[in-house]
């Protein structure tokens, strides 16, 4: 405050009853305390309920106020029936990664937050249904489940073991299976509270080789026996390279669809081409089928209606896509 000597009245400008132009400091200092007090006691309840004051602190400085928020970067502020809370953003917002180790079946499986990377590298964990920090999930949230182990993972298709709230809709009744470096999103759905699976990357191709039955091969070459597949959705991609020994003209091998991975319902018969070799004749092509509502493969193996040789080596490789329901 300045006083233009020239032109008014000396007046009291410091409460000291003495009239002059002498400023003192002392008192408006104590005045700026007095203000500043007057705004966080009756302000700051316009913008904070007396619950949440523990989690927005106001401080004050000389010129105003400065805010002091407990909680994560990236949280808002947002309204739970009476309060007010810090969290993060429904559905969106910066991502909050999460690692697990969690091995087999996980029912109503606790998220950290509305959107999180789920980092799985345990083996083989199915999610049967998730929760965020143990309570139900809202609309919009999203994880992305990424497999870091060396196996598999999977989400299970409406599994009854979870909440209803908390389980998951996928395109197949089988669930969705990805090997490693796979990743499956999930979006909840508040209309249906159900999660629902958005896309998929299937990752790396998941080895049937040591678990495979295989029907016409008398013996195979070490290290040459390999039958793999992978799914998006309905999907199944199957393929095989076989080498070894064989006195059929039909070979047969059965996929071990299970509930612990795809699933054993098939919905129609797949086709695809054959391509072998049978040791005496040029590689040629052959037919291939999967039976309808099986999960055996059959390789018809003929060269001009001639059975493979009795002896030699025999190779046969191809590939067959299946839908499941």
């Amino acid at each position: 405050m300045a006083l233009n000597r020239t032109n008014i009245t000396p007046i009291d400008d410091d409460g000291s009853d003495t009239y002059g132009t002498v400023f003192d400091a002392a008192w408006w200092e104590d005045v700026y305390d007095e203000i500043d007090a007057a705004i966080v006691g009756t302000k700051l309840d316009d913008f904070a309920t007396p619950d949440d004051n523990t989690d927005l602190n106001v401080s004050t400085s000389r010129h105003g106020l400065t805010p002091k928020i407990t909680g994560s970067d990236g949280h808002v502020l947002t309204k739970s029936g009476t309060a007010a809370v810090w969290s993060a953003p429904a559905g969106g917002g910066t991502p909050t990664e999460q690692t697990t180790t969690v091995t087999g079946n996980q029912d109503n499986f606790s998220l950290s937050a509305s959107f999180t990377v789920l980092r799985c590298t345990g083996a083989a964990p199915v999610f049967r249904g998730f929760t965020i920090g143990g309570s139900a999930p809202t609309a919009g949230a999203r994880v992305i489940i990424q497999c870091l182990g060396s196996t598999s993972a999977k989400v299970a298709h409406q599994d009854a073991n979870s909440t209803a709230a908390n389980r998951i809709i996928c395109p197949s009744t089988n669930g969705q299976i990805v090997g490693v470096d796979g990743c499956i999103h999930l979006v909840y759905d508040g209309t249906t509270s159900r999660w629902r699976q958005s896309y998929v990357d299937p990752g790396a191709w998941l080895d049937y080789t040591s678990t495979s039955t295989i029907t016409g091969w008398s013996s195979f070459t070490s290290g040459r026996k390999f039958i793999f597949y992978r799914q998006m959705g309905k999907r199944i991609d199957v393929a095989w390279h076989l080498e070894g020994t064989s006195n059929s003209t039909l070979t047969k091998f059965t996929l071990p669809f299970t509930s612990a991975n795809i699933g054993t319902a098939f919905n129609f018969a797949g086709v695809a081409s054959l391509h072998y070799d049978n040791g005496s004749y040029p590689a040629t092509t052959g037919v291939v089928s999967c039976v309808n509502n099986t999960n055996v493969v059959d390789c018809f193996m003929s060269y001009a209606g001639a059975a493979w040789t009795a002896s030699g080596t025999k190779i046969a490789e191809g590939q067959i896509v299946v839908e499941i329901t």
